[in-house]
Formats: structure tokens, sequence, C-alpha cells
């Protein structure tokens, strides 16, 4: 299937089977709209700006369609209303948006997320209220479905929401944190593409109600799913594992330095490995590996971690080369007010050295584009901007500054931005980059065939 095209000179393009795209949505000062901006696989485009939500923005979240050109936005305001809205790749703009709580019950927390299936393609966004229950709208490409709510079982408010979707189905799992502190105030449960959600699981505590505590991620082959949440006010996460079932009673992971405060968790391309990238209380920063089974926490590759109330860390896996494998981990510091990185390549971490010129930030988001590059946004909350840089498999390029009116400094400060790669079909074998079609030379091209190599036996064609 021919997906892309792509600017390949001034006055020429391509077509490919290769997507580079990605997608970055943020909060802009006291705008009342999110912005966005589209990646072509070399620059982003212009900002653009989304629906007026009716709130100044704190925290933003996306998600990239498995099966057509459109991405989710939420977002949630300072006054704490939720509203996601969706932006149309083939009409390049935003719409359809919708309401989903008019209050969370601490604009301090990031009360919602949003994920899709991957078969149906159907969007899920799932939003904490002002009580202890949470609610929930699909979307199928047309319209929303009306809010409907999501019975939790822990006692205190919904404060904190996560979602996984499974890489093989319409199945997806939401992790939702109260506000209790000390109690159990962690609850998974499990959605098999309809109506109800089940299943549910309750485990572990958070001591600090500023910190979120939970990473949840499926295997890229979906026969598991992992939930990692915090355990109190002990040095170890709890973890438990979905495969159709959950895998008994919760399990706590390895002695890590303190307090678990907050992570993320990736999965691997070609295996069921998976990688943690997390932080504790303390400010120190770690990376655990997956094997299908258990956890195999990895010294410390910092003891001096921005603010452990944000997430100043990101992990992603590179893929193809000698590098396959590799978990790259971009983090920021709190001393010396930069960021660096380091990676882990399957027995050690390389020496730490300078994340181009970025600055110290309290949010890194990262996504790794369909050429396997790595892309990586940094919210630097002191200067009130969003850097950007991304790594080829070779050097990471000169930094560039997004946005340089970023929100207001709040304290705790929030998470106004996202970055999500496009999504599309896995392909049997191969890429194919077509020869440049030059559009100002005068003459129409005209194809009659393409080929490339392909180590799979049997014929393809182009659909």
């Amino acid at each position: 299937t021919l997906n892309d095209t792509e600017a390949s000179g001034s006055d020429t393009a391509r077509v490919t089977t290769i997507i580079r795209e990605a997608f970055l949505a943020y909060a802009d000062g006291t705008v009342q709209a999110p912005r966005y901006k589209l990646w072509n696989g070399s620059t982003w485009g212009e900002e653009l700006t989304g629906e007026t939500t009716g709130a100044s923005i704190r925290f933003v979240e996306a998600a990239a369609a498995p099966t057509r050109d459109e991405y989710i936005i939420v977002t949630e305001g300072t006054s704490g209303i939720v509203k996601a809205q969706v932006y149309n790749g083939a009409t390049d703009t935003a719409g359809n948006l919708v309401e989903m709580v008019s209050a969370v019950s601490d604009p301090t927390q990031r009360g919602f997320d949003v994920a899709y299936e991957t078969s149906s393609g159907d969007a899920m966004v799932v939003s904490c209220g002002t009580t202890t229950e949470a609610v929930y709208r699909t979307w199928d490409g047309s319209n929303w479905s009306a809010t409907t709510t999501l019975n939790l079982n822990t006692t205190a408010n919904c404060e904190w929401i996560k979602l996984a979707s499974d890489p093989t189905s319409d199945e997806l799992i939401v992790v939702a944190r109260d506000a209790t502190t000390g109690a159990t105030d962690y609850q998974a449960l499990v959605w098999p593409g309809s109506a109800p959600w089940g299943n549910p699981m309750n485990m572990g505590s958070q001591v600090a109600p500023s910190n979120e505590g939970i990473a949840v991620e499926y295997e890229e082959s979906g026969n598991q799913a992992v939930v990692v949440v915090a355990n109190g006010a002990n040095n170890n996460f709890t973890w438990n594992a979905w495969n159709g079932g959950w895998a008994g009673a919760s399990t706590l992971g390895a002695t890590i330095g303190n307090d678990f405060a907050g992570a993320r968790l990736v999965r691997d391309v070609g295996s069921d490995n998976m990688a943690m990238c997390y932080m504790d209380i303390d400010e120190d920063m770690a990376l655990a590996s997956w094997n299908g089974s258990g956890w195999t926490v990895q010294t410390e590759f910092t003891a001096d971690g921005n603010d452990e109330r944000g997430r100043p860390m990101a992990c992603e896996f590179e893929t193809g080369g000698s590098r396959d494998g590799y978990v790259m981990i971009p983090y920021s510091l709190n001393l010396g007010l930069r960021s660096d990185y380091t990676y882990w390549n399957g027995s050690g971490y390389n020496p730490a050295a300078a994340l181009t010129t970025i600055g110290d930030v309290w949010e890194l988001r990262s996504a790794r584009t369909g050429d396997g590059n790595i892309l990586v946004v940094g919210y630097d909350e002191p200067a009130t901007q969003y850097d950007f840089t991304y790594w080829d498999g070779a050097a990471w390029s000169t930094a560039e500054t997004l946005e340089s009116n970023s929100i207001t400094t709040v304290t705790p400060a929030t998470i106004p931005l996202d970055i999500v790669a496009r999504r599309y079909s896995s392909f049997t074998s191969g890429n194919i980059v077509s020869s440049s079609i030059d559009f100002d030379d005068g003459s129409g091209p005209k194809w009659e065939q393409a080929a490339w190599n392909d180590t799979t036996a049997g014929g393809s064609d182009i659909l």
C-alpha cells in the first residue's frame, strides 16, 4: 500500500510506504484553544489552532488513529473542564468538539487520557469528574457516543487516568488513581472492544498526590499487558500482567532507590521486550527491563533528575541496524539547568552526554516515527517554552524552540503538550520510496510499474 507523499526538493515529491509524520499538540499561553503542528519527516509545519475549549489549557494528550488520517486532542483547562476534539487530516482542520466533564476534582492533576482501538479504529476518551467515578466516550470516525459512567470501586475522588491499547485487537486497559494517599489507590479495568468495562484489579498506593505513579503497556504480540503502579512509601513498585485474566495477586518489583513517582513504559519492535524508564521521589532515574515474564531493574543512570512531580525523562527502543533493540533515554537534570541523554545497549548504559542545548525541562515527550527517528519535545517551564530535537540513529539534530510562549508557570507545573507518531497498517515486508516527481518540468509523470527487493516468496500488488 502506498501510504504517503513526501517532499524531496523545492518542486518535487515522491510516493512512499514509509510514514514519517508526527503530530504535536500543546497549550499556548492563556489561549483557550490547543495549538498543533505536523512533522513531515524533516521539518515542522505551520502552527494551527483547534477549537476553543472555554478555558486556558493546562494539560494536553493526543492519540493517532490506526485506520485513517486522524488525531484526537484532549485538553484539561484551568477550571478543570475536559474537552476532546478531532483533527481530520483529509480536511486539515480540527472539529467535532465535545465536553467530557465540566470539571475534575483537582485541576492540578491530569484526570483524563485517550487511546484508539487498533482493529476498529474507534477512539476512547476516559475522564475523571468530581466524584469517585469516571466517564467515557467513543468516537467512530463520524460521531461521538454519549457520555457513559465508568464505575470505579475506589473510595476517594478519581484524579489520574492512563490508557493503553492492544496492538492486535480492540482491547484497551485503563488505570485510574484516586485522591487517597496510603490506601489502595489504583484500579485497572479492561475494555474488550465493547461495553462494559470489566475485570477490575485494585493495587498499589501513592504517598504524593501530585505524582501519577502509573505505567501500562501491551507487548507487541498483544499476548500480555503489564500494569505498574506505585507501592506507597516503599522503595519498589507493584505490577500485574493481563493475558485474558490477571496473573493472580499483584507482584512487587525489585528494590529501587525510593518511592515510585512516575514512569514511561514502551514496547520493542520484533519482540515482547519492554522498557520502563522511571523516577523515584528522591529524583533518581533508572531503567527497568521486561522480558515477558518479569522485571530486571538496572542501576540508576542519574541521582539528579529534575522535579519528580513531572516526568523529565523519556525512553524509546531504536529499530534497525546495529542499534536495533537499544533503548534511547533523554532526561533532564536538576543541577546544571540542562538535559542529557544516555542509552541502554542491552548490557549497560552509554556515558551521559548533553541533549544538544536543551535546558532543564519539567516534561519530556518522545515518539518514534515510521523511519525510526526518535522525536523529543520538552516543556522548559522556567523559560516558558517548548524545545525540540530528534535522533536519527547517529546524532541529535540542532535544538529548536517550537513555541516561546508556553503556559504560565504554575506550582506544580502541568503537562501542556504531547507528541505522537502517525500510525499505519503493517506491511508484509520492505519499504517503497518512488523516484521523485518533478512538478515544474512541463511534463507529467507516467508510472507503469514499481519494483523493490523482497525476501518473502510470492507476488505483491500496489493497492
